[in-house]
């Protein structure tokens, strides 16, 4: 399934229909405004332990989270495996009266030197991997490129819609694509990386599936 996913992801059709999808319904422009208010709080976690300069977005997909980060005046480079989506992402560049870096690249092997970016975002992929070896691997990549701290979002196990997909699951007999993982299990990946929590926002606790913590790079 990882795969299918991954040829549709990295089509052009597909980066002009991401670009597109946040911004399409009343329902999706009200959860994406609220969906970047949970990143930027997490953000501001790791700002108020320790400000930072550098910042990497990945998967950065189109960039809906770069006009985020760009509100912290940080430099940034834009990483994702797809080049249709990093190029769907220029029509930010305006917005952010600045043109990030950007580079196709794998989240498994970052193109870059230990700690050598400040911050990194890694924004709506966990959900992606069924199985721990896959998330302890993200994991321990992000945290060794950064030198400041680490966002990552999550599909949270305990919330109302992670309920929902599990029951369908045992209704239907047909897995998800989307996987959700715990708040303890997030920090156990994280905490074995090298990480220390600094907390965790979610738009609606027990309800929104999204959650996103922050973590500082110890």
């Amino acid at each position: 399934m990882v795969e299918h996913f991954q040829l549709q992801y990295e089509s052009d059709d597909h980066a002009k229909y991401y670009s597109q999808k946040h911004d399409s319904t009343a329902r999706r422009r009200m959860s994406n405004f609220f969906e970047r208010a949970m990143i930027e709080r997490s953000l501001r976690r790791v700002w108020r332990t320790r400000r930072f300069e550098t910042a990497l977005d990945l998967p950065s997909g189109t960039g809906r989270f770069l006009p985020v980060l760009a509100r912290f005046k940080a430099r940034m480079m834009a990483m994702d495996s797809a080049f249709p989506m990093l190029r769907e992402s220029r029509h930010w560049d305006e917005t952010l009266g600045s043109t990030p870096g950007r580079v196709t690249a794998s989240v498994f092997e970052i193109p870059l030197r230990d700690h050598s970016v400040d911050l990194v975002l890694c924004a709506r992929l966990l959900h992606h991997f069924s199985d721990d070896e896959s998330r302890a691997k993200l994991f321990r990549e992000l945290a060794r490129v950064a030198r400041v701290g680490v966002v990552v979002s999550f599909f949270d196990a305990s919330s109302y819609y992670a309920w929902k997909r599990r029951r369908k699951i045992e209704r239907t007999g047909r897995e998800s694509g989307r996987h959700s993982i715990t708040r303890a299990e997030c920090r156990r990946f994280a905490e074995a990386a090298g990480l220390r929590l600094l907390g965790m926002n979610a738009i609606l606790r027990f309800h929104s599936e999204i959650t996103s913590a922050a973590f500082a790079v110890r």
